[in-house]
């Protein structure tokens, strides 16, 4: 193909599966949106009260599981496992449940040194360039 050539027209297969993908980017914050929303009107109108100490929270873990999750996805669509995502959503989500729980910050903070040492350990965290400088030597 010449720079002057337009690139061939995707298939109608193609293109639906494409349109898929793309709704599934949306689907995760349409939904937590919807969820939200329909909350915050049912307590308006007096439905149920809320303890709203117990559901700020939410606010930081369900982000996580939404970094976890579209980590998955990648993975399962490209076989592109983005670790730095995922490690961020397991991070999002220590945290998460830190204040969900009330947890005592002075007697969990080691998890902040255990869960990324695991995550070294388990291959999680560290520079791919490593491991192919290793196999040239």
């Amino acid at each position: 193909m010449n720079d002057y050539e337009y690139p061939e027209k995707p298939k109608r297969g193609m293109r639906s599966s494409r349109r898929r993908a793309m709704r599934g980017d949306k689907l995760v914050p349409g939904l937590i949106m919807v969820g939200l929303g329909l909350i915050f009107m049912l307590q308006a109108f007096d439905v149920f009260s809320m303890d709203w100490g117990k559901v700020w929270p939410l606010f930081i873990l369900i982000p996580g599981f939404v970094l976890i999750f579209s980590a998955w996805r990648e993975y399962a669509q490209d076989g592109d496992f983005d670790r730095g995502q995922a490690f961020s959503g397991v991070m999002a989500i220590l945290v998460g449940l830190i204040f969900f729980f009330d947890w005592d910050w002075g007697k969990v903070w080691p998890l902040f040194l255990i869960v990324p040492g695991l995550g070294m350990l388990l291959g999680w965290i560290g520079d791919d360039d490593d491991e192919d400088k290793g196999s040239h030597h």
